[in-house]
């Protein structure tokens, strides 16, 4: 688990439980930066376009998102509101690589 690893990571998050989690690890060599914005409950981060332009100062090597669900045929992803899709795409947009995050279960296939 990255919390206990021993690795010198920079983490980019806007999900509260992340923050939270990694802001407790055992492991002082991850530097955490959290985007400014407005707290979605829903969402369980920060969204909208003021975390949206904060994320877009930021370049990040690899980026894992949530999803509510996948449409395979569609190649479409579902979130909790358009306000959490657009920080979404804002935080994969900055991304060298993309990897989706989500339980089996939220395939549509």
């Amino acid at each position: 688990m990255l919390s206990q690893s021993r690795l010198n990571i920079t983490v980019i998050s806007n999900c509260i439980n992340v923050i939270y989690i990694l802001s407790k690890a055992q492991n002082r060599n991850i530097t955490l930066i959290v985007p400014e914005g407005i707290y979605d409950r829903d969402a369980g981060g920060f969204t909208g376009s003021s975390t949206i332009e904060s994320i877009k100062k930021f370049r990040a090597q690899k980026v894992f998102i949530g999803s509510c669900g996948v449409d395979i045929k569609d190649r479409k992803i579902s979130t909790f509101n358009m306000e959490d899709g657009n920080t979404k795409k804002a935080i994969m947009d900055i991304g060298k690589e993309v990897f989706l995050v989500m339980e089996n279960k939220k395939f549509f296939l």
